[in-house]
Order: structure tokens, then sequence, then C-alpha cells
């Protein structure tokens, strides 16, 4: 997952807005978000490779996301599957706080990260930069690959295009998706430096990635409404899939 926004508490009918892009090899097998077979209180997507997911939600209304931090000076290919995490806070009973001290002490062990976690009343953010949790407070949130709001033009642009977008009456998921299409590349002198060399940084450098083996695999929307009903949406790009759930909390 390389693009994260959210509007938390920003909207009279809905406490968490999630958009999000996911960025990926072709051909690293993946299957669409449904409830998962071995463990059905969750809805997500999974990586058929390593087993894990990006993003997902489980039917008591909790929310995990994650995107990778990119410094390939530091990159292990032997590390564990940062997707796991997300798996494992879905299937926890744990709050917040405790699932980051149970699960998430030893960051050695993956390559770098950040994540949020929501439980249906707070939202949280880990990076594995930091190792410290941080507990949000309302507000417009951005995060690629690097670290919560970081000075990225792909953040910047959606952050305040999430800002236009909650001051609707009415939520429009297709107009989330617009949002999340746009492949409008930075300027170079804003481009951020991360050890992949100049070309890359500006074939990564929009919003929605479009290149030869490597792109934005799939965009999620996401509701978590103040009926405590949650609208899941998925559009995958190499397939044309669209995925619809919606669901109340139990």
């Amino acid at each position: 997952m390389c693009l994260i926004l959210v509007a938390y508490k920003m909207h009279p009918t809905s406490n968490l807005i999630v958009l999000a892009n996911r960025d990926e090899f072709y051909e690293r097998p993946t299957k669409n978000a449904e409830w998962w077979n071995e463990s059905p209180n969750i809805f997500a997507g999974k990586d058929l490779k390593a087993g894990g997911t990006w993003l997902g939600v489980n039917e008591y209304g909790k929310f995990g996301a994650l995107t990778n931090y990119r410094d390939p000076s530091k990159f292990n290919p032997q590390a564990a599957s940062r997707g796991s995490l997300i798996t494992k806070y879905l299937k926890s009973e744990r709050s917040i706080p405790n699932f980051i001290d149970q699960y998430v002490g030893n960051t050695s062990i993956y390559n770098d990260y950040s994540l949020f976690l929501y439980d249906g009343n707070n939202l949280g953010y880990f990076s594995s930069m930091e190792e410290k949790l941080i507990n949000l407070t309302p507000g417009i949130y951005g995060l690629s690959n690097a670290l919560l709001d970081s000075n990225w033009p792909k953040v910047n642009r959606g952050k305040k295009a999430l800002e236009e977008f909650v001051k609707t009456d009415e939520l429009s998921y297709e107009k989330a998706f617009e949002i999340l299409s746009d492949k409008t590349p930075a300027n170079d002198v804003d481009l951020p430096s991360t050890g992949v060399g100049l070309e890359k940084e500006r074939l990564l450098s929009p919003m929605h990635i479009s290149y030869p083996g490597y792109g934005t695999r799939s965009s999620n929307v996401l509701f978590f409404n103040t009926d405590d009903s949650i609208h899941f949406y998925e559009r995958d790009h190499l397939t044309g899939n669209k995925i619809e759930e919606k669901f109340t909390i139990e």
C-alpha cells in the first residue's frame, strides 16, 4: 500500500474515511477483498505470496492498513512479511496500545513500515522508524512510503483533495475513486530523495502510478459511518473487478 488518505471525525455522517492506493508489482499474486474462510470475521484483500494483507477490516469495526517505508539501502529480502501485522491486528481483541506492545515491539524482524490502526473509537499511527504510537486527533492525514504527513507531492495533493471532499453533504465513493485516479506527476524540484534515482522518483510521484511491470494495482474507499455501518469499496485496476461490501458492526 503506497498511499493512504484519512479523514478522521471530519464529516457528520462518517467517523473515518479512508482512500487508499496499493502499488505493487503486477506479477505478485493477489486476491481481491473478501471474507476470509480461515478467519470469517475479516474482510480484506490477500497477498498470496506471503499470506498477509495491506488493508482490511473486521466485523467488529476494526481497521488496519500499512505502507512500506522506501529505503532500498536497508531492504532485507529475508525479513518477515509486514502484511502479517494487519492480519494479527484484525484477529486480536487487544487495544491498539496493547497490540503494539505485544506484536510490534521487535521492529527489527521486518523491513520498515508505517501503520494506521482503528478500533472503532480511536485511530493510531505507528512507524517502525520512530517506534512510537501516536493517538491521532480529528483531522486530515496522508501517508505514503515515508512518515505520516511527509511533504511529498502526492501526499499534499491527496490531502487537499480529501479536505474538499469532506465538505460535501453526501459522500460519493465514485468521487473518492476519482481522487485516487490522479496520475499527475510531480515537478522534479518537489520530488523526495529516497535512494531510487531521479527517473524512478518521477515514475513513483503520482497518486496513481502506471508503468510497465509495476503500478497501482487496486484502490480502496472505506466509510466508517456514525450509524455503525461500514461501506467498503475496491477497484482492481488489472482485472476491472469491482468489490462492494456493506455491513453493520457487530
